[in-house]
């Protein structure tokens, strides 16, 4: 697969990934943006928890993404 390529330097892409236990999901989506972006430094993914959801968040933050 061809990676994206982004028109400008600049150009900013944000990326809403929304979870509710979904670690496996958030993992699949992250591993995609930087599998077919060509320029991670171009992106960002916020991550949105639930209150409640304790276990997925602590899960993430032991996890190493390079973006």
């Amino acid at each position: 697969m061809d990676k994206l390529a982004m028109p400008l330097k600049e150009t900013l892409v944000s990326f809403l990934i929304p979870t509710r236990k979904r670690l496996g999901m958030l993992v699949d989506s992250l591993e995609s943006i930087r599998a077919t972006c060509s320029n991670v430094a171009n992106f960002e993914a916020i991550v949105i928890f639930d209150e409640d959801d304790t276990e997925t968040l602590t899960a993430f933050k032991k996890l190493q993404f390079d973006f």
